[in-house]
């Protein structure tokens, strides 16, 4: 087995929509109201390079700055946000490989670009049913992640993409979601279904 990378890394790809709303919102003092520092700010508004590699600790500052600037510090904030502007700057980058008009084999290629395209370390697996599929992703290190936000996010990433790829009525529940505020989580694990 490999050995973990020591400095976990996110590609530049996931932090594009976040600094697309962090430079959008002008008036606000990210520095002051959240834990953005203004090194961040510099390099966010110099432009993030959606093929370069970033510290993961960023997309963790920038996402819960989002989060708590822009979604209000509400879940349905960082729902939207995922199946909004998150998939739109996917589909523009990597549009190819996540268009297949296919629910299965779209989660299977998400997982792919998951793994090693998106993030350094950790790791994430899917497995099918007749209708449903499971994606666990396992976080490495866990202590890096505001669990909250991400996984609203992410939720509403897997929402759009399965939609985006032929599927009707999707359903996205995570195991782990009571525990999300009381409990430090190794790992993630999500049920997602719909109707082809």
């Amino acid at each position: 087995m490999p050995e973990k990378p020591e400095i976990s890394k996110v590609k530049g790809a996931m932090l594009v929509p976040l600094a697309k709303i962090i430079n959008g919102l002008k008036d606000k003092n990210w520095v002051a109201e959240t834990d953005l520092t203004e090194q961040d700010m510099k390099m966010i508004k110099a432009g993030i390079l959606p093929s370069a590699w970033y510290d993961l600790s960023l997309l963790e500052r920038m996402g819960s700055a989002a989060y708590k600037i822009a979604g209000g510090g509400k879940p349905e904030g960082a729902f939207m946000f995922g199946a909004g502007i998150m998939v739109q700057t996917l589909f523009e980058v990597y549009k190819s490989p996540l268009m297949k008009n296919d629910p299965k084999e779209i989660l299977a290629r998400f997982i792919n670009l998951y793994n090693g395209s998106w993030f350094n370390n950790g790791v994430a697996e899917v497995e099918f049913s007749e209708e449903t599929s499971t994606i666990q992703r396992y976080l490495q290190p866990v202590e890096v992640f505001n669990h909250e936000y991400f996984v609203y996010m992410l939720k509403g990433v897997l929402t759009k993409i399965v939609q985006a790829n032929g599927g009707r009525n999707v359903q996205v529940k995570l195991e782990e979601e009571a525990l999300l505020k009381s409990q430090k989580i190794t790992q993630l694990t999500f049920h997602i279904s719909w109707e082809a």
